[in-house]
């Protein structure tokens, strides 16, 4: 119940401050309400195997060495997840930025928390890790891309230079 209540409500704060769906900002609200609702179910958990007559000490404590080997078997993902919260509070560029991170340059498509994706100027996606993404230099502009629109005007020989010199 807590569980669903979370996302429910995680949704409806993204809806409600017209946040981008796939943006950092979105992500980030969605995994603090996760967070929220973990701890609000492992209460509830304690609370409840107190009522049952279970010591709360050890269910905590099995809590905590199940944890512990979860997060040893998923220490790659969880140092993913950790640099994606850093890019996520630290917000190095945005999605739209030009970036080049580590030798691969292109757009930033999405910022996901395993992964970064980026549009190669020749239209290929690369993922890259998280955890690679901030273990090395990022070349970021900040900008909006730019659409960049080359022309040539061709203007009769009749026109006067006075009215050339106005237009530039």
């Amino acid at each position: 119940l807590f569980w669903n209540l979370g996302d429910v409500l995680a949704e409806a704060i993204i809806a409600s401050e017209r946040m981008i769906k796939g943006s950092i900002n979105s992500q980030l609200t969605r995994f603090l309400m996760r967070l929220i609702t973990f701890c609000l179910v492992v209460a509830t958990l304690v609370i409840g195997g107190q009522s049952l007559g279970l010591p709360a000490y050890s269910i905590i404590a099995s809590i905590g060495v199940g944890g512990l080997a979860v997060a040893l078997a998923a220490q790659h993902t969880l140092a993913n997840l950790l640099a994606s919260l850093i890019i996520m509070f630290e917000k190095p560029f945005v999605i739209g930025s030009r970036v080049n991170v580590g030798g691969q340059a292109g757009t930033v498509k999405s910022v996901g928390f395993r992964s970064t994706q980026i549009q190669a100027d020749g239209g290929t996606v690369i993922s890259i890790p998280n955890d690679k993404v901030i273990s090395g230099p990022i070349q970021a502009d900040n900008t909006r891309p730019q659409n960049h629109v080359s022309a040539t005007l061709r203007v009769p020989n009749i026109t006067p230079v006075e009215s050339i010199r106005a237009f530039v």
